[in-house]
Parts: structure tokens; sequence; C-alpha cells
């Protein structure tokens, strides 16, 4: 039996089946957990991720595509609107949010980081290193933009993280 799709968000505590039937795993089935750090490591390359957040007015749900950078278990983005953008209004009302990378969901909790914080600062290395190019070194995006960590607690309350 082909391993088949997960309909809808997938929690970072769900775990998918290889060979799913409709009464449970079948024998032999493999499981392929998505809980814990390395989920993030596996994606970390990746071009863009998708954030969804839960509007502030509408209650529904509002998914853009970003850059993003990893670093010890934490996501890292970079708003150019700052505090404007839509998507980080979102977040100031409600910091429960959904990142998806390469097919993989998982719900974290979002917070606008502290302008010239070692994290702050942190955030806008990684990124600026991710993205620059010789044609744009990023510098300007970097210095004015505002600084998103997202962190998920679940993952590392099952791993620890090395210091920072």
């Amino acid at each position: 039996m082909a391993c088949s799709p997960v309909a809808g968000p997938v929690s970072a505590t769900a775990t998918l089946w290889l060979g799913r039937s409709p009464h449970g795993p079948t024998q032999g089935a493999l499981p392929v957990s998505t809980r814990g750090p390395n989920w993030l490591a596996r994606w970390a390359s990746a071009p863009v991720l998708y954030l969804t957040t839960i509007g502030r007015r509408t209650g529904r749900p509002h998914r853009i595509e970003i850059w993003f950078a990893v670093h010890n278990g934490r996501i890292y983005l970079l708003s150019g609107g700052r505090d404007r953008s839509d998507w980080v209004r979102n977040i100031l009302a409600n910091p429960q949010v959904t990142v998806e990378l390469a097919g993989e969901r998982h719900t974290g909790l979002a917070s606008v980081l502290l302008k010239g914080s070692p994290e702050d600062r942190l955030a806008r290395q990684l990124l600026i290193t991710k993205y620059r190019s010789a044609e744009d070194d990023l510098a300007e995006w970097g210095a004015r933009s505002l600084a998103v960590r997202v962190a998920f607690p679940d993952d590392e309350a099952a791993a620890p993280r090395p210091e920072e």
C-alpha cells in the first residue's frame, strides 16, 4: 500500500505512518515521526517556508511565503514592513502560528525580538548570510527589518537545546 498524504495540519506530536490503512498501521509499517528538533535541520536550507497566522480581525488563517533561518531549534524571520505587516500584527494579537516546510506542518509560538538584543542580532546575521548575493548584500533590509522568532515548545521539551 502506498504512503497516503496527511490531510489538514500536522502537529509537532503527530506521527505519520508508511503503509496506512483505515484501521491503523499495516503490518510492517514504519513510523515516521515529525516530532523533535531534527525536522528543522532537515529543511533549514529550503528557500522559503509558509507561515500561517490567525487574522486578528477575521479569525481566519492568513498564509504567507517568507524567507527564514534556523538556529538551535528555532526559526527566525525578518519583516521588511516591520510592525505594519499584517502577519506581524496578527502574531502580536495571537502568537500561535503554523509553519510549513516541505509539506511538514508544525505549531509554534512567534514573538517579536527586542531590537539590539543578542538574539535580534543573531536573527539578522542568519538571514542576511543565507540570502545575500553578489548583487545585493541585504544590509539595508537587515538593518531596518523587524526580527521575529518562532519557537516550538513541544520540540524543546522533547530534546534539550545546546546553550546559545
